[in-house]
């Protein structure tokens, strides 16, 4: 019910905001709200590998419920990259002025990494690593439920998972502030 809810607002919003600004509000709120969500449910992920990499047995008892707010990570991220590549792609310069920097000797000077190409690139590659490490460590926790281990057996585990975690808390580390869909 509330997916319909929620399609039947998009729709509206398609339809009804006409004039000079309505476009881009639409745009803008479609773009701040996607992104708004992912960051939330990215933040469960975040919270899984540091809570893994400091050894902190006390998450354990509802470590579920984290990793199952993470699994909307890959969904989200589509979302997010449908929404941007309509945006820098659909000619919609009114939100992202930086597309257009003709006559502007900042952006301009700007312009090799602040252009279509490389903001789509790395929203790309940055979105693929974050889905792909969040589904790498759901599988691994699904995964460790199902082993029965000895001592060493968990100790290797153990490894695995602060392997994994490191790799990830370093990509949401770089990517954070650089490269988040919508910066510019």
């Amino acid at each position: 019910m509330l997916l319909g809810i929620g399609l039947l607002t998009l729709l509206i919003g398609i339809f009804a905001l006409n004039g000079e600004h309505g476009p881009t509000r639409f745009w803008a709120g479609l773009l701040q709200n996607s992104t708004f969500f992912l960051m939330v449910t990215l933040a469960s992920t975040f919270f899984i590998c540091v809570t893994t990499l400091a050894h902190g047995g006390w998450q354990m008892a509802f470590r579920r419920v984290p990793e199952a707010i993470s699994m909307a990570v890959p969904v989200l991220s589509v979302i997010v990259l449908v929404v941007l590549a309509f945006l820098i792609f659909g000619n919609k310069g009114h939100i992202y002025h930086w597309l257009h920097p003709e006559g502007d000797r900042v952006l301009e000077f700007k312009s090799p990494f602040l252009n279509a190409g490389f903001v789509s690139t790395m929203t790309v590659i940055t979105l693929a690593l974050w889905s792909i490490l969040t589904i790498k460590l759901r599988r691994m926790s699904l995964a460790e439920d199902k082993m029965l281990l000895d001592n060493d057996g968990r100790k290797a585990l153990i490894w695995k998972g602060t392997v994994w975690c490191g790799l990830f808390a370093v990509v949401y580390a770089l990517s954070m502030g650089s490269t988040t869909p919508g910066s510019g």
